[in-house]
């Protein structure tokens, strides 16, 4: 169970990411994407494990920035969640909350601590 400090951080971040507009969300995923390539440990990285938005978390798509890396993203399984490799974008389809999900017919099963890097959401 969080401690209260911590829940009290989650209610006032989330308050204050459902005051931000569509226009102000989109430029700070930007500045993430943007920022990203400078990052050493991005850098020295050749896989990192990423994940597809839901609503009120930065949106790290088009996966641009991703070009050289060998890509992890998650897929909901149950109550666990399962890595693939992802080469593009056009191998995701919906999948659990709406999430976009790695397709599993067409991106293979990895193994997230091959990860150098691993970007979560916030809050």
């Amino acid at each position: 169970m969080p401690s209260p400090a911590k829940t009290e951080l989650r209610r006032r971040m989330r308050a204050e990411l459902a005051r931000m507009t569509p226009a102000a969300c989109a430029a700070a995923s930007e500045s993430i994407r943007t920022s990203i390539p400078s990052l050493p440990n991005w850098q020295a990285a050749q896989t990192v494990a990423a994940f597809a938005m839901l609503p009120g978390e930065p949106d790290l798509r088009p996966f641009d920035w991703c070009r050289s890396k060998t890509v992890l993203l998650p897929r909901v399984v149950g109550d666990h969640l399962v890595f693939h490799s992802v080469e593009t974008p056009a191998l995701l389809k919906p999948g659990a909350f709406g999430v976009p999900e790695p397709d599993p017919e067409k991106c293979p099963p990895a193994d997230p601590a091959s990860a150098a890097l691993i970007f979560v959401p916030g809050v």
